[in-house]
């Protein structure tokens, strides 16, 4: 299913058109978009933009001494299993700028998928798993400046997969995990720029899909 609404610059009009365009997966809600965007927009009928503010971020430090909250996102409520798969191409400024697909129940239980500008300045695949407290697991670097990435999974099973690809037919699995609360879960797009004295970003993403589905082999990702 693709994401053919055309998104203006507005949360309010953003909301509405992602509720249209994903009719079999997403429940019509308020707050579709959380969280404020510097801006929200579809260049073309598969290609939106999310561009963020400085000190944008989702993540708890594995001690728990640090929380934040503020990263943007467009989501929608998954209902049964889905497969979420977006190629995307960053605009990097600061260092952990990041292009992210997002599972969201609340600020202690998420999971994110990760395009980051690592703490070397590299372009590098991180994940992120939070109940309660978070890790955080830096992957491979990535040598073009897109990739493919699918997160697959199901809250009723509460199990989730991450996933990448060059070409967006090959998936490498980069991680299988289970998040324990999914009782509000929300599925979509984000981006983040926590760097305090930068001046954001902006993150593209293309060919957006969803399929209302599991995946017929973990470790192929189809």
């Amino acid at each position: 299913m693709k994401l053919t609404a055309l998104l203006y610059h507005g949360i309010s009009l953003v909301s509405r058109a992602l509720a249209r365009a994903l009719p079999a997966l997403a429940v019509p809600r308020k707050q579709l978009v959380e969280n404020s965007a510097t801006a929200c927009r579809v260049q073309s009928p598969t290609e939106p933009l999310l561009a963020v503010p400085a000190q944008t971020d989702l993540f708890i430090t594995p001690a728990g001494e640090f929380r934040v909250d503020r990263s943007p996102r467009v989501v929608f409520r998954p209902e049964g299993p889905f497969i979420l798969t977006a190629k995307i191409r960053p605009e990097f400024r600061h260092r952990w700028d990041a292009s992210v697909l997002v599972l969201y129940n609340d600020s202690e239980s998420f999971a994110k998928f990760c395009f980051e500008h690592d703490f070397q300045g590299a372009p590098r695949v991180v994940s992120v798993v939070c109940d309660g407290t978070g890790d955080h697991c830096n992957s491979y670097l990535v040598p073009d400046g897109a990739i493919y990435f699918r997160i697959a999974g199901s809250s009723e099973r509460n199990t989730f997969g991450f996933y990448v690809s060059s070409d967006g037919r090959q998936w490498f699995p980069i991680q299988g995990f289970r998040l324990p609360k999914t009782d509000n879960l929300q599925v979509g797009l984000s981006a983040q720029s926590p760097y305090d004295a930068g001046d954001g970003c902006a993150m593209h993403f293309f060919d957006i899909d969803v399929q209302r589905r599991e995946v017929k082999d973990f470790w192929k990702g189809d």
